[in-house]
């Protein structure tokens, strides 16, 4: 049996004009996350989503665990020099963005910025 999903309003009336096509974006409206109707679509869709895949908890859990070890390790971006400082981008593992960082030089410890 096919879930029944809950309908997206779909807005006629923003079309943009981009290197003289017309081009429509009905769902224009989904792109504000603060939104009460986005919030709602979204509350709704995570509903379709839970309730279509009651029976795989289980399986749900062991994906996310597995998930979870394969991408728990540091990441760092290469370093840029601006200015006579270092540069970069480090994620200690879990953390859902990377932090800038600047330091003097190779031999000085970063500091966050």
């Amino acid at each position: 049996m096919a879930p029944a999903y809950f309908a997206a309003r779909r807005d006629e009336t923003v079309v943009e004009e981009l290197h003289g096509k017309k081009i429509a974006d009905p769902y224009r409206w989904m792109e504000d996350p603060d939104a009460q109707e986005t919030q709602a679509f979204v509350d709704e869709q995570n509903k379709v989503y839970d309730e279509t895949t009651a029976g795989l908890l289980d399986l749900r859990a062991c994906v996310a665990s597995r998930l979870t070890k394969i991408f728990n390790f540091p990441k760092c971006t290469c370093y840029t020099r601006h200015g006579g400082r270092l540069f970069f981008e480090h994620n200690t593992g879990l953390q859902q963005q990377f932090v800038v960082k600047m330091q003097e030089d190779f031999d000085k410890e970063a500091e966050v910025l």
